[in-house]
């Protein structure tokens, strides 16, 4: 965009991991084209003002996980006269295949097949490094003018590259580390990254579709995987899912499992909690939740965050039923511009921060506040504290 004069915008994650804040820029700024990952968008479509404040984007590119079924349906109900481009590629080599998709086509959650973009050649491999016949599952490798002389690594050089002979013509090729199929038209399907499939009890099972089927029961808005190990070596699951019902159970979630999976698919750990950790980039943040301690530790103070916020709300109203995920506006539960100053000063004492009656404009629910403001905030100054002791540890040892 930059080369052909156009204006380009990189926006800071304060802005971005607040979709209503996010939104609220991508409108002002007219931003017609858009590239985030998934994760973000399906934050984003929470935020009721999407629909108005989305209109000026045309074209969403996608890029950096996978792409669900269930976010391609609120692609083509959610948005208007817009163009999704899914963009597939590795760390290494941006830009590898694609397709697109059109906002109210009648296509519903199918995920077309991937085309190849020009300039890349892609293979699908066995484990023997010869191409797998059509319709196949293999592991994707990629070839061409886009591939470099390797890293720095020579270690790496081995894990990732391969020096192959193709139809009379040697190739370098780079393991990108995902399984795929090329069907007859030569459109590759995605099945997924070969570390998402792992062993339990003999049997090769698939992270992605466990957390698919988790997420189609009712009540569940989004769950995460993990992988762990015990320590006679044994792999098990824990799964993290967020839900729209205060009243379901860690038991009714696993029942359910039970009902739709085999016995070595479903998690031996579910835990509910409040919100999925993300990183500043938007995508999930696995390593805290592979670490329960540091996990549960943040829950907790999240949880924690939120009964102080309701509780503050319920005393200045006098009113016992305002719920920390309550939906309705400030004034809808009973504040006035009184009492409302009031919410807004006990809060900044509270969690000294340093909220403005703009803050509670922008974000006017209990639930927005919280999840939006206060515990962003807290978390930052959790993060800057511990860089601060980490800092003054280090001087201490020098």
């Amino acid at each position: 965009a930059l080369l052909k004069g156009y204006k380009t915008i990189i926006f800071s994650d304060t802005i971005v991991l607040d979709p209503h804040k996010f939104l609220n820029k991508l409108y002002e700024y007219d931003i017609t084209y858009l590239t985030v990952v998934p994760t973000l968008f399906k934050m984003m479509l929470s935020d009721k003002s999407f629909s108005e404040k989305a209109s000026k984007i045309k074209v969403w590119t996608f890029c950096g996980e996978p792409v669900t079924s269930e976010i391609i349906s609120s692609f083509r109900k959610k948005t208007r006269n817009a163009v999704l481009i899914n963009d597939y590629g590795s760390t290494e080599t941006n830009g590898i295949l694609y397709y697109e998709i059109k906002s109210n086509s009648d296509n519903g959650t199918i995920i077309p097949y991937f085309d190849v973009i020009p300039n890349v050649e892609v293979y699908i491999l066995d484990d023997y490094y010869k191409q797998v016949p059509f319709e196949t599952i293999g592991t994707i490798y990629i070839g061409g003018i886009i591939i470099s002389n390797g890293y720095i690594s020579d270690d790496a050089n081995k894990h990732k590259f391969i020096n192959i002979n193709i139809d009379g013509e040697n190739k370098t090729l780079l393991r990108v580390g995902d399984l795929g199929i090329m069907h007859v038209n030569h459109g590759i399907e995605l099945i997924g990254r070969e570390d998402n499939q792992v062993k339990i009890r003999g049997k090769r099972i698939d992270i992605d579709g466990i957390e698919n089927i988790i997420k189609s029961i009712d009540g569940i808005r989004d769950a995460i995987i993990i992988c762990s190990k015990r320590s006679n070596g044994n792999i098990f699951l824990n799964a993290y899912v967020t839900t729209d019902y205060d009243n379901l159970s860690n038991d009714e979630i696993k029942n359910c499992l039970i009902e739709l999976l085999p016995d070595y698919m479903v998690p031996a750990e579910i835990s509910i909690i409040d919100k999925i950790p993300l990183l500043s980039n938007g995508k999930v943040d696995r390593k805290t939740l592979e670490n329960p301690k540091k996990a549960g530790s943040k829950m907790n103070n999240v949880n924690k965050i939120i009964e102080k916020v309701r509780k503050i709300a319920s005393d200045i109203l006098g009113i016992e039923n305002v719920e920390s995920n309550d939906e309705r506006k400030f004034y809808e539960i009973g504040f006035d511009s009184a009492s409302i100053v009031d919410f807004l000063n006990q809060l900044n004492e509270t969690f000294k921060i340093e909220l403005s009656i703009s803050d509670l404009y922008d974000n006017s629910t209990i639930s927005e506040i919280c999840n939006n403001c206060i515990i962003n905030k807290e978390i930052s100054n959790s993060k800057m504290e511990e860089s601060q002791n980490s800092d003054i540890k280090n001087k201490i040892e020098e």
